[in-house]
């Protein structure tokens, strides 16, 4: 963990550490909160609302080359 936040500080600057101090902050109080006290600080998974591309498989891929 050292050394990844000593490179993101050499890459941006120093207010890098003000959103560390942020997160940790958060993360404390959410702990705190007995409510809270089984969630695991993930946001539930996001319902699939595009199609998007078709992914060809690669067997079907290979068919063509060979």
């Amino acid at each position: 963990m050292r050394i990844q936040v000593c490179s993101a500080v050499q890459n941006q600057d120093f207010t890098l550490i003000d959103d560390y101090v942020t997160g940790l902050k958060a993360l404390l109080y959410l702990r705190a909160v007995e409510d809270l006290a089984d969630w695991d600080g993930q946001s539930p998974p996001t319902i699939k609302h595009q199609l998007g591309k078709p992914v060809p498989k690669l067997s079907d891929l290979m068919a063509k080359v060979c």
